[in-house]
């Protein structure tokens, strides 16, 4: 449950919206599958969806830590600025995920350690989905720059006059462009799409029995 309101706070529907999830609309666990009277150990393919966060999350937690190391330079003055650096970029990476840990802190209540009435709902993804969008906006952000935006920054200051500069803006605008259409294409359809099932309550109660029928 925990796994399907974290796909939620990214945007990924994995059993369609529903303003209300009623009994069994999503299927109960089964490990065990019985077979003439045997039981035959078997394992539930949605189980994969957890693990797979949790490996996920743990090379984002690696990654903000180590970050990608390259190697110091042998002369003295130019390692202390490179460690500089470094250290300076793991702060701003674990910083990030600290605050993207704190919105997703938020789904605490549905995580099973503690019992509460509601425990998928649509609406329990609305704060994480700060912590989502803070880490997408700063991941496209470095995508856009490519990768080092302050020596991207430098080196575009310095090579001015360059051809290459020309190919760096064409990359950039192909960038920017691809993000603006899936922010029309597919954010925004999908949000059309839901803000029109909750106008009427005909069209809200047809949206919950296709997913919950």
């Amino acid at each position: 449950i925990l796994s399907l309101h974290v796909m939620k706070a990214f945007g990924v529907e994995i059993v369609g919206f529903s303003h209300e999830y009623g009994f069994d609309c999503i299927p109960e666990l089964q490990p065990l599958i019985r077979v003439d009277g045997g039981s035959v150990r078997m394992l539930d393919l949605r189980l994969l969806l957890p693990v797979a966060l949790v490996a996920v999350f743990g090379g984002i937690c690696i990654w903000c830590w180590y970050g990608s190391w390259k190697i110091p330079s042998s002369k003295q003055e130019q390692c202390n600025r490179q460690m500089k650096r470094y250290n300076e970029d793991r702060i701003q990476r674990v910083l990030l995920l600290l605050v993207f840990s704190a919105w997703m802190a938020t789904l605490f209540p549905i995580s099973g350690i503690i019992k509460v009435g509601t425990f998928v709902a649509d609406r329990l993804v609305v704060a994480s989905t700060f912590g989502t969008c803070i880490l997408a906006g700063r991941l496209f952000a470095l995508w856009i720059a490519g990768g080092d935006d302050k020596e991207k920054a430098k080196k575009g200051h310095d090579n001015a006059a360059n051809n290459g500069n020309r190919d760096n803006q064409l990359t950039t605008g192909f960038k920017v462009a691809f993000l603006f259409l899936l922010c029309t294409t597919h954010l925004a359809k999908h949000t059309h799409r839901r803000t029109a099932d909750w106008m009427d309550s005909v069209s809200l109660l047809e949206s919950s029995l296709r997913t919950c029928p």
